[in-house]
C-alpha cells in the first residue's frame, strides 16, 4: 500500500512538471534576472559603504592634522612667552623635548647628536641652588622614564587629543607590552654613573628675553649619551625587529637602517607631516595601509598607537612588505626593487614611478627599470627623484643597511 501511494505521488509529480515546463523555464530566467539585480544592488551598496568609510577616515585625519597643528601653535606660543621665539624648542623626528607644567624647565633628548640636556629658566635674583636641585631631579626622572611616562608628559599631544575629542574623534589608549611599561627609554644609553649633584661650575648660564619682554636666566646642563648609543638603540628593539622581519620576509638590516635614518631610534619621533614613532609612519597613508594589511581593517591609526615601539615596528615592516610585494612587485631584479622600496618608503611608490616616466603608474616605470642594472637604478634615483630629501634618503638608508648587514645572518 505504501509503495502504491509513493508511485502515485511520483506519477502526479512528473505530470505536473511536464505540464509546466514552459512556465518553469520562464520563471527560472526571471528569477536569475532578479538575482543579478540583487547582486548589482549589493555591489552598489558595498561601494557606497566603502566610499562613506573613506570619507569618514579622511575627515578623521583632517581633524587629527588640524588638532595637532593648533596644539603645537598654542604650545609654541606659550613657550616663547617665557623662553623667547629664538629659544622655543619642540619635538622633531630625532629630538624629543618635554616641559614641566609651568613651562619653566625642559628636557631635550637629542638622538642625533647623542645627549640629554636639562634646562631651567629663573628670574634674576631667584635661587640658583633650588634650580640646580630641580635639574638634578630632571636628570633622575629622564633616566627612569618609560614610553608610558613620556606619553603622560606630552602636553602638546594631550591638548591635541582634547581638541579632536571636541569634534568627535577619540583616540584609544594603545596596548603597551609590560616590558615597555617598565623599561626606561634611555636604559643603557645614559651613563651608568649619573652625577649625584649638579654644581654651579658644571652648568651654562645664558641671559634670555621672553616674548613677554621679561629678562630671565637660562641654566643648562648637558650629559652625553654613552659611546655606541645608536647600536644600543638598535639592540633595544631587536626582538620586535627580528620577529616582524622574519614574519614578512624583510631583511632586518633594512628595518634598522630605516629606523636609524628616520628617527635615530627615538621612540617619540614626531614630524609635522605628521608622522610618528621609530619608523615615522603617517596615519593617513603608510600606517593605514599597513594596519589594513595586518588586521584586515581600515582605520586611522592614532599617534599614541604609533609611539608604541612594538606597534610601530609591526606596521613599519608590514608597509615595507606592501611596497615590496604589492606596489613594486613588477620590478623583477631584487636589488633594483630594494632601491625603489627605500625611495618609496620616503616619498611613495607613485613618485618613484614618476621619476622614470613622469607619471605615477608603476607598470610603465617597471618596464624601464627592468631594462636597467641595479647600479643604474640606484644612480638614477639618487639624481632624479623629485625631492632632494629623498635623494639623500636613499643614500643614507643604503649606507646604514650595510652597517647592520650582520643582522641578516
Amino acid at each position: 500500500m505504501g509503495f502504491f501511494k509513493t508511485s502515485l505521488v511520483s506519477l502526479c509529480t512528473i505530470a505536473c512538471l511536464s505540464s509546466f515546463t514552459v512556465f518553469a523555464e520562464f520563471s527560472f530566467d526571471d528569477q536569475m534576472g532578479n538575482i543579478e539585480s540583487q547582486f548589482d544592488a549589493m555591489d552598489r551598496q558595498f561601494e557606497n559603504d566603502f566610499q562613506q568609510r573613506d570619507e569618514q577616515l579622511e575627515k578623521e585625519f583632517t581633524i587629527l592634522d588640524e588638532s595637532m597643528e593648533r596644539a603645537y601653535q598654542k604650545f609654541s606660543k606659550a613657550i616663547s612667552k617665557s623662553w623667547g621665539s629664538d629659544d622655543t624648542k619642540l619635538p622633531t623626528p630625532k629630538v624629543w623635548v618635554d616641559y614641566d607644567e609651568n613651562l619653566s624647565s625642559r628636557r631635550v633628548l637629542d638622538y642625533e647628536q647623542g645627549s640629554l640636556t636639562v634646562e631651567k629658566i629663573i628670574q634674576p635674583g631667584e635661587s640658583e641652588f633650588l634650580a640646580l636641585q630641580s635639574m638634578q631631579q630632571m636628570v633622575y626622572s629622564a633616566s627612569r622614564d618609560t614610553v608610558k611616562d613620556l606619553a603622560q608628559k606630552d602636553q602638546a599631544l594631550n591638548y591635541a587629543k582634547k581638541l579632536a575629542s571636541q569634534q568627535g574623534v577619540f583616540f584609544q589608549e594603545p596596548y603597551l607590552p609590560s616590558t615597555y611599561k617598565a623599561k626606561p627609554v634611555l636604559q643603557n644609553i645614559l651613563p651608568k654613573k649619573l652625577p649625584k649633584k649638579i654644581l654651579p661650575k658644571q652648568v651654562k648660564k645664558t641671559n634670555i628675553v621672553g616674548n613677554d619682554g621679561k629678562k630671565r636666566i637660562k641654566i643648562s646642563y648637558k650629559i652625553p649619551f654613552t659611546k655606541g648609543y645608536k647600536q644600543k638603540g638598535a639592540k633595544k628593539y631587536a626582538q620586535e625587529v627580528m620577529k616582524e622581519a622574519k614574519r614578512r620576509k624583510i631583511d632586518p638590516s633594512l628595518v634598522l637602517a630605516i629606523m636609524q635614518t628616520e628617527s635615530a631610534f627615538n621612540p617619540r619621533a614626531t614630524s609635522p607631516v605628521p608622522a610618528f614613532g621609530l619608523m615615522q609612519l603617517v596615519p593617513r597613508s603608510g600606517a593605514m595601509d599597513a594596519y589594513q594589511y595586518v588586521f584586515r581593517q581600515k582605520r586611522l591609526v592614532e599617534p599614541e598607537y604609533l609611539y608604541s615601539p612594538s606597534n610601530n615596528v609591526e606596521l613599519g615592516v608590514a608597509y615595507l612588505k606592501i611596497l615590496d610585494s604589492r606596489y613594486l612587485k613588477r620590478i623583477t631584479n631584487k636589488q633594483s626593487r630594494l632601491y625603489c622600496v627605500i625611495a618609496a618608503y620616503n616619498t611613495g611608490a607613485g613618485n618613484v614611478a614618476k621619476t622614470f616616466t613622469g607619471k605615477t603608474r608603476i607598470k610603465p616605470a617597471a618596464k624601464i627599470i627592468n631594462k636597467m642594472t641595479p647600479d643604474e637604478v640606484y644612480n638614477y634615483l639618487r639624481k632624479h627623484l623629485p625631492y632632494e630629501e629623498t635623494q639623500r634618503y636613499i643614500v643614507k638608508v643604503t649606507k646604514a643597511k650595510k652597517k647592520y648587514s650582520n643582522w641578516d645572518r
